[in-house]
């Protein structure tokens, strides 16, 4: 049974860590995990059996029971403190939520075709350089003046201070710009900001970026404008 349990456990504090299942990272760790659980539940059960064994009193059931109490105080210990030393998603009325964006392209940009913009990759740093990669809606795309927008969203995956806002562009340097939310946002935060012009994160030589502006929306996957609309 503490396999089983190692198994649930591993399982969920490797996601709270971030581990990515790339080259099998998480699976082999889970399985580390579930391993060193089946070993320490045989240790705790032979230490347990002698104990009740050596007391005189009770019998098999007993020395169950007292394992099995044992191993579920201890795999809670551990899921209590990887709890307290991992950040956590933010949530707003019960709701994880998104980064809804917009950029907006420089004035006399021609129409960017489908496959620049679901090539062009948004990135949602911290200062602590986590990120978090989301995407552009090419069914969004509108025209207003001279200027095209592009929606895009992001998971707000942690609470994370100095979050900023990375645009990679094809064949561009990647440019970046503020994102001032509070790191649990309010239903304040749900109305557009006004529009930033970033900076460049490497070359200030490939024209002028692009500008953004952000909202909060209710996490959803996939991009679906009609049904999380922001405020204002």
């Amino acid at each position: 049974m503490t396999l089983v349990a190692s198994v649930f456990v591993g399982g969920i504090v490797t996601s709270w860590f971030g581990l990515s299942n790339q080259g099998n990272g998480r699976l082999v760790t889970v399985v580390l995990v579930a391993l060193l659980g089946f070993v320490a539940g045989c240790v705790i059960g032979l230490v347990v059996a002698r104990v009740v064994a050596a007391g005189g009193r009770g019998g098999g059931w007993r020395a169950l029971g007292l394992s099995l109490g044992t191993a579920s105080v201890i795999l809670g210990q551990i899921l209590g403190l990887s709890w307290l030393r991992t950040d956590h998603p933010p949530y707003l009325d019960g709701e994880m939520v998104d980064l809804l964006v917009e950029i907006r392209l420089p004035a006399g940009e021609t129409r960017p075709s489908p496959e620049s913009l679901r090539r062009t990759l948004l990135q949602l740093y911290t200062a602590a350089l986590a990120s978090n990669a989301g995407s552009l809606d090419p069914d969004g795309l509108r025209q207003e003046g001279d200027r095209w927008i592009i929606p895009g969203r992001l998971w707000i995956f942690n609470r994370g201070s100095g979050r900023t806002l990375g645009i990679g562009r094809p064949n561009e340097p990647e440019v970046r710009g503020p994102v001032k939310l509070p790191a649990s946002p309010t239903p304040a935060d749900r109305k557009w900001s006004e529009w930033y012009l970033p900076n460049r994160a490497t070359g200030e030589d490939a024209g002028v970026p692009p500008d953004f502006r952000y909202a909060i929306g209710v996490h959803v996957q996939g991009f679906d404008p009609d049904r999380d609309a922001p405020d204002g």
